[in-house]
């Protein structure tokens, strides 16, 4: 009987010593997955952090890494996650003197949660407008300067003995189709460049402007 009870007293010893050794153990691992998730905190790698300070908490279940990773999931932008990680610390370590902090924290991320989110407003069709019309414009200037080159070309072509009368209207009209065709169309290519300058901008408040003028395109605004 007494060997039975001395092969216990033993056995616990060193179930105890086994069962320290692996607390020291995970102490450690934990202490290395938080420094590393720190690391990363600093230079703003909030996603690592957050799974550094996960893991370590997962091994250890130290309350103050709650802290950490409610930190590291609000700068992440994981609200849910922040809130709860924030409100099991409280609960965990409700005489830390981070608490004030931690409490308005969780009054931000509930007031983040309240906010309705507006609705994306439709793109506004009057830049695609703009340079709708400005292809008319340009069709427009084509034409006239094709009907001009076309005049011009039967003056050109005419046959000897043509009648001076015959050819006199073409030749009146084609300089000036031509001028005004050239002219319309570059009027043309400017306001379409404009309007899908604008579209591209996506600008549509009254901050913005979108000018032609003889030099080109001119785009005013806030951007």
């Amino acid at each position: 009987m007494r060997h039975v009870i001395l092969l216990l007293v033993v056995l616990s010893a060193s179930a105890s010593w086994v069962e320290s050794a692996s607390a020291q153990e995970a102490d450690a691992e934990g202490r290395a997955l938080f420094e590393a998730g720190r690391s990363a905190y600093d230079a703003g790698r909030f996603e690592q952090a957050l799974e550094r300070f996960r893991e370590a908490y997962e091994l250890t279940e130290r309350p103050e890494l709650l802290y950490n990773i409610g930190q590291a999931a609000d700068r992440g932008r994981h609200n849910d996650e922040a809130r709860d990680a924030f409100e099991r610390f409280l609960r965990a370590v409700p005489d830390s003197e981070r608490r004030p902090y931690v409490e308005r924290r969780l009054e931000a991320l509930s007031e983040v949660e309240q906010t309705p989110v507006a609705p994306a407003s439709s793109p506004s069709p009057a830049p695609w407008i703009v340079a709708g019309a400005g292809g008319l414009v340009l069709v427009t200037g084509v034409v006239l300067a094709g009907l001009g080159v076309a005049a011009r070309d039967r003056v050109e072509d005419a046959e000897d003995g043509t009648p001076w009368s015959a050819v006199q209207g073409d030749l009146d009209r084609a300089p000036a189709l031509i001028r005004s065709g050239e002219a319309l169309a570059g009027v043309g290519l400017a306001i379409i460049a404009g309007g899908v300058s604008w579209g591209l901008l996506r600008r549509t408040d009254d901050t913005t402007r979108v000018a032609v003028g003889p030099n080109g395109v001119l785009v005013r605004g806030v951007f």
